[in-house]
């Protein structure tokens, strides 16, 4: 009987565990399915702040380091042209040929009275011997540069060259960085024009430029030696406490990135920008940095939100619904924020490119009037010396219209006019003004016709600088051979394509060539280009309700194909009415 009622107890507590557990269970299912999508929500609703922010901080320190790379390279290059200019007067080469050191003197205390921001000019032979300089460093007379860096690659080159930091003996509190530039007499070269530069006004250039609450920027040279900085002052000995930095050494490379790492000047963890900037032949770098714990306040505070809403749904759902729906709120303010600061930046660029636009085209004018004779022949040098700034010009037009008009797109403001207008007519137009460079380049530029007077909508002038784009790319891209622009239908499409015989381009550049995101980081060159022109292009073909696409093989050049919505014959007769009635 004992054995029978311990059997029926084990079995009751055995079935009362079973419902317990079944209880459990049943209550634990209606909590996962409400507290999972919770989880969810909380977990998205932090991977959206927090690219936010990370994306503000970005483009705030890439803003910030643009604005610096523009005042240098305008500042150095302004240097390189004087240095290039005074090597170039009848004066200095006459003095350079009777090695007249008085004369030369003269000529250097003149350029150093009246450019505050030269701290000495010198001139060496070629053996690299100092034999004339203002102001005069002591040991300096007769000292031989043979060994040092400019010197060696201006003799090599004969072209003028920009250098790293150094320090001089004589002046140790004022670093510098060395201008040189080639002397030649009669087509040879005879001596080195040397411009010692100081850097000390960039320090200031980086304490007027905001950045953030407590932002910063830093300046390295090519060698990693610390430039400028705002909380260090530069002199004595070079700084390279940042040497070894992989983000750096990528930058070096032409790669812009964004990370976080500690300042080894002031030993501070920050979220900064690396921006490599073109400096002649060499890359420099910018650090647009800013304190991580500022950089990312808002983000840590959207955390602690979330951790402490998270705890509290372990015993409550309902007040976890009410700490989503706050945070929710605040990503909402947060979105508006940045859209408002996105659209404060958009107009500040659009205002900021049609103020440079005058100035510009106004500047392209007289360099024309100069070059065509307007005002009075030119010696051959200085006709050189118009004709490389022409060009620099042209280059700086180009990108203050690419930005100008990325800005139209982003705004909404473009104005695309389509009219009946011919293949033809929007071809020749394309290829008017490479016509020359084409033949100065030794390339063919033709234009094919598979068939005669195919008519489009579009807008001639939109679709023209669009397809310029790649005839632009073709000529610069391609050695030997040439570009053809073939113009044919297809299932009421019109189709322009521009062929050339180039380098071609590989799948990894092509996946990233209509993306602006894909451009702006592999673009480096703060003196060339801005690298939007194809994204612009697809931009405006879109909008005539047309699209560009490519294809290219490395070494066997590349296609662009343009297509556009064919006209009908309704079109064409409104065309002509609405042609006789101007008339």
């Amino acid at each position: 009987m004992s054995d029978e009622h311990t059997s029926s107890e084990a079995q009751t507590e055995n079935t009362l565990q079973s419902e317990v557990r079944t209880h459990r269970l049943k209550w634990s299912l209606p909590f996962l399915a409400a507290f999972l999508p919770i989880v969810l929500l909380s977990f998205y609703s932090f991977q959206l702040s927090s690219n936010s922010v990370r994306s503000l901080v970005e483009e705030e320190n890439i803003s910030a380091a643009e604005s610096l790379a523009q005042l240098l390279v305008q500042d150095l290059r302004q240097n390189t042209k004087l240095a290039y200019a005074v090597a170039s007067i009848p004066g200095t080469i006459a003095a350079t040929e009777q090695k007249d050191e008085f004369s030369m003197r003269t000529r250097l205390k003149a350029i150093i009275v009246s450019n505050p921001k030269l701290h000495r000019a010198f001139v060496v032979d070629t053996d690299g011997k100092l034999w004339s300089e203002f102001p005069t460093a002591e040991g300096a007379y007769d000292s031989s540069y043979r060994d040092w860096a400019w010197f060696q690659e201006v003799k090599k080159y004969d072209r003028p060259y920009i250098s790293g930091l150094y320090i001089r003996p004589q002046f140790p509190e004022k670093p510098v960085i060395a201008i040189a530039t080639p002397i030649f007499v009669d087509g040879e070269m005879r001596s080195v024009l040397v411009f010692e530069s100081e850097v000390q006004h960039i320090s200031k250039w980086l304490e007027n430029i905001a950045l953030g609450a407590n932002g910063s920027i830093v300046l390295l040279d090519q060698d990693g030696a610390l430039v400028a900085h705002p909380d260090v002052e530069v002199g004595y000995v070079i700084d390279r406490s940042y040497t070894g930095n992989e983000s750096l050494d990528s930058a070096h490379k032409g790669l812009l990135q964004t990370t976080e790492y500690t300042d080894p000047a002031i030993d501070v963890e920050m979220v900064a920008t690396f921006l490599p900037i073109a400096m002649g032949n060499h890359l420099w770098v910018a650090i647009a940095q800013q304190p991580k714990a500022e950089a990312f306040a808002l983000l840590n505070e959207v955390k602690r939100n979330l951790g402490v809403v998270g705890g509290l749904m372990t015993f409550l759902t309902f007040i976890m619904i009410g700490a989503l729906a706050r945070i929710s709120a605040k990503n909402v303010l947060l979105n508006r924020s940045l859209e408002q600061k996105n659209q404060t930046m958009k107009d500040f660029t659009s205002i900021v490119s049609h103020q440079l636009k005058a100035p510009i085209t106004a500047m392209k004018w007289n360099i024309e009037a100069v070059l065509d004779g307007d005002y009075g022949e030119i010696s051959p040098e200085l006709k050189e010396l118009m004709e490389t700034l022409y060009g620099v010009n042209k280059s700086n037009y180009t990108l203050v219209m690419d930005i100008l008009n990325v800005s139209r797109l982003d705004r909404g403001v473009v104005t695309i006019e389509r009219s009946v207008v011919s293949l033809r007519d929007i071809a020749e137009r394309a290829i008017r003004d490479y016509t020359a460079a084409a033949k100065k380049a030794g390339l063919y530029l033709k234009i094919t016709e598979e068939e005669k007077d195919i008519m489009v909508l579009a807008d001639l002038e939109k679709v023209a600088e669009s397809i310029t784009n790649s005839i632009s790319n073709a000529i610069k891209y391609t050695k030997s051979g040439g570009i053809t622009v073939n113009l044919s239908r297809n299932n009421g499409m019109g189709i322009v394509i521009v062929t050339d015989t180039g380098d071609g381009m590989s799948p990894e550049m092509i996946q990233n060539l209509f993306s602006r995101s894909g451009v702006k980081k592999g673009n480096t060159s703060a003196e060339s280009s801005s690298g939007l022109g194809l994204f612009i292009a697809r931009q405006f073909m879109k909008l005539q309700k047309g699209d560009i696409t490519v294809s290219s093989e490395v070494g066997k050049g590349t296609t662009f194909t343009y297509t556009l919505e064919e006209a009908i014959q309704k079109d064409i007769e409104k065309a002509k009415i609405d042609s006789k009635a101007d008339l």
